[in-house]
């Protein structure tokens, strides 16, 4: 699974993204931009909703012990550990 964090602007502060998912998270524990992440959720949300959905459901598809990816990177954990040397 790829953990990578992006950010993106919003008008007055950095809204910081684990992957594709599009909460509203904000960097440093500043409660200012916190304050200002609530609010960019609240004006912003509803006319989103749809888009926000999609995009938790793919992230949260990911944590899924039976996804694809995570089979798969634990199948080759499991692997490496008896490859002889």
């Amino acid at each position: 699974m790829k953990r990578c964090m992006a950010a993106i602007r919003s008008s007055t502060i950095r809204i910081y993204l684990i992957g594709d998912c599009g909460g509203y998270r904000y960097h440093g524990f500043d409660c200012a931009h916190g304050g200002r992440a609530i609010l960019d959720a609240f004006l912003r949300h509803d006319a989103n909703l749809g888009q926000y959905r999609a995009m938790a459901n793919a992230f949260l598809r990911q944590l899924d012990p039976e996804y694809e990816g995570n089979v798969r990177a634990y199948s080759e954990a499991l692997e490496a550990l008896f490859v002889k040397a």
